[in-house]
């Protein structure tokens, strides 16, 4: 099975190639088109398959495995598009599984960076956080009161907290911070 180190060139330019084509369509159109994806993972099976034969194939369909597998949960919360799974699984194929958790957690990392400097940007970062201030200092007030006992204030919610939740209304694409973890998951080798 081939390892970060050693990956071949032409795996590192073609995993970059397909990161960075990805996040460009998905920062102008909000989606990854599945020709991209599924024509990524294809094509790095293939050279994975030209370069080691059965081990490039193991490593190749282990890393599309481990691509999806990785953000199965945060799309079935809905927290990610199935164009930003299909894009890991595609450079899965590519770099290995090895790749893909080194990728994904840089970018997770990085997208947790991008989505403070939003909030910050947006002046968002006290509506972000004001619904949890609020609960906490309820919760607070209700223990050190002793209106309420513990246990009865995990399950009770302030009035109107509810309504201060609200969903962000800025799309956040996450293919752009999955190539910023590739990228940096190539550089550090």
């Amino acid at each position: 099975m081939i390892v970060l180190s050693t990956l071949p060139d032409i795996v590192k330019i073609g995993v970059a190639l397909l990161l960075i084509v990805g996040a460009v369509i998905d920062l102008r159109t909000h989606r990854i088109p599945n020709a991209l994806t599924f024509g990524g993972a294809l094509a790095g099976l293939l050279v994975n398959l030209g370069l080691s034969r059965d081990a490039g194939l193991l490593t190749s369909t282990t890393g599309w495995l481990v691509g999806v597998l990785l953000l199965a949960i945060p799309f079935m919360m809905r927290g990610i598009g199935g164009g930003d799974v299909k894009l890991l699984a595609a450079a899965g194929a590519w770099g290995g599984p090895l790749f893909a958790l080194y990728a994904v957690f840089f970018g997770a990392l990085a997208g947790s960076v991008v989505a403070v400097g939003f909030l910050v940007a947006r002046g968002e970062v006290g509506l972000a956080i004001r619904p949890i201030v609020r609960i906490v200092r309820w919760r607070l007030a209700l223990a050190l009161t002793g209106v309420v006992s513990e246990s009865q204030t995990r399950i009770l919610v302030p009035k109107g907290a509810a309504q201060t939740v609200s969903p962000m209304k800025t799309y956040f694409p996450f293919g752009p911070a999955l190539a910023i973890g590739g990228l940096i998951t190539l550089f550090l080798r």
